[in-house]
């Protein structure tokens, strides 16, 4: 009797320790991801959001047509990839990083105009691998998969643009070619856009609700352990809310609608954002949950400061890019990072579509701090 009830004790203490270790992953991410004249401009969108290729950053990006697209109806669309060197860390976890931990991005989408309104579908994923918890361990591997429906309208004669988007995002976590866990989670934005009449300025405000679902799926037969690792309770994306302000340096007024399909025109545009980053109760590292060296993540809110400037060099032909962008310190003790980050977009050819001439564009970015490097390439329209 004795023994079985040392026995019971026993394993009621094991099963309370691994509660205890139960914990919410912490999926912000802290480096740049989008298109390549978000990522060579610092990350700065709230404010300079010109087409579709910026509605993961800001709904508002729908609420204004291209310069040009003045017909009833209109689209657009892009391509984008991120190629990162093997030994990136992309979460700034501070963990071993080796060449044989691959990471690659894409994005894409298509938009859609009708009068006033804007409608766009977005998608993008990103796949990068985690430190394993040993070094013969089969690679860990965490993927991120969303997409993204965003619509905007001006307001106020145009002087206000609103904008909303629904994001569903998929998150699993791998190891070898076995799915440990995966969840599915929700969550709302939107965004706003002030563009007066002959102002060479804009300003924006953007903002997201934390997930609203985000329940952790164990898809190894012991609900308590998968491959050595307590199943996560939870992963949250929190919420966030930025703002920017952009000043335009040209011949032109940067917001009086014009009839003309491109500016054409040299120009500098400079600008600034600031986001702030909610906590996530209880939070911990993707990275450090992968390895099992935990690690505090996401306890405090955050601020992130972003810049950034864009110049048509060449009209019609070349624009150049540049910014720098504080990577909040996420992970308790590790630090924040400064990043830097550089970019151009060259026309490749022309082409005419109903009557309409397009202009396709290679654009190319990149984005350097401790322990990160990134290239960002992206195939779409002149604006």
């Amino acid at each position: 009797m004795r023994r079985a009830t040392i026995t019971l004790t026993a394993a009621l203490l094991a099963l309370a320790g691994r509660r205890a270790g139960a914990q919410t992953l912490d999926l912000y991410q802290g480096t740049v991801m989008g298109s390549p004249r978000i990522v060579a401009m610092g990350g700065t969108a709230a404010a300079v959001s010109e087409d579709m290729t910026a509605t993961p950053a800001t709904a508002a990006a729908m609420a204004f047509r291209p310069s040009g697209a003045t017909d009833w109806w209109d689209w657009d669309f892009y391509a984008d990839t991120l190629l990162a060197s093997r030994d990136t860390d992309l979460t700034n976890s501070g963990l071993p990083a080796s060449p044989d931990r691959p990471v690659s991005a894409g994005a894409g989408g298509a938009c859609m105009y009708f009068g006033k309104w804007g409608v766009a579908v977005s998608g993008a994923g990103v796949s990068y691998g985690l430190p394993p918890a040993a070094a013969a361990a089969p690679p860990m591997t965490l993927s991120v998969d969303g997409s993204q429906l965003t619509v905007g309208r001006p307001f106020v004669d145009g002087r206000l643009g609103l904008g909303v988007s629904l994001a569903v995002g998929e998150f699993s976590i791998r190891q070898g070619d076995a799915t440990l866990f995966d969840m599915t989670a929700v969550s709302f934005a939107g965004g706003v856009s002030l563009r007066l009449p002959d102002k060479p300025w804009r300003a924006g405000l953007s903002g997201r609700l934390p997930t609203i679902s985000g329940s952790v799926t164990n898809n190894c037969a012991e609900p308590t352990s998968c491959s050595g690792f307590v199943p996560p309770t939870a992963g949250e994306m929190p919420w966030q809310l930025g703002g920017g302000f952009a000043w335009r340096f040209g011949p032109s007024a940067w917001n009086q609608p014009r009839q003309t399909l491109f500016r054409d025109e040299r120009a500098l545009v400079v600008t600034a954002d600031v986001a702030v980053i909610g906590p996530v109760t209880g939070g911990m590292s993707v990275a450090g949950f992968a390895a099992q060296m935990p690690q505090a993540s996401g306890r405090t809110v955050d601020v992130s400061a972003r810049f950034g400037a864009e110049a048509e060099v060449v009209p019609a032909r070349l624009r150049v890019r540049a910014g720098s962008y504080w990577e909040p310190e996420r992970i308790a003790g590790r630090g924040g990072r400064v990043h830097g980050t550089l970019g151009a977009e060259l026309k490749l050819f022309v082409f005419s579509f109903l009557s309409r001439e397009r202009r396709v564009r290679l654009a190319l970015a990149g984005d350097v701090a401790d322990r990160y490097q990134n290239i960002a390439l992206s195939l779409g329209f002149w604006h």
